[in-house]
């Protein structure tokens, strides 16, 4: 336990109501990550916008861009997508 002045830091309402503070927070956080990588990945998948990289139009070509292959480009996809659906377990939702 940390102890601060003769007071359970730990246990203070303080502590408590900021405690909520957070938690809301990394929920907040976690959900925004998740909605935002499924977007990518399934709604602008093939479709041109400002954050490509190179010339690309799409998904396909920013990975040609940056010389991966599409193996490289659906494992990432498969990976990602896996890992974003986790999130609200992982996080407490």
């Amino acid at each position: 336990m940390l102890w601060v002045d003769g007071e359970n830091w730990l246990g203070s309402e303080s502590t408590t109501r900021w405690a909520g503070v957070y938690r809301n927070c990394w929920k907040y956080c976690t959900n925004n990550c998740r909605i935002v990588d499924m977007n990518v990945w399934f709604n602008k998948f093939d479709k041109d916008t400002g954050y490509r990289g190179g010339a690309a139009t799409n998904m396909v070509e920013e990975f040609e861009e940056c010389g991966l292959s599409k193996n490289t480009m659906y494992t990432i996809r498969a990976t990602k997508v896996s890992l974003a659906s986790l999130v609200p377990s992982v996080a407490g939702f």
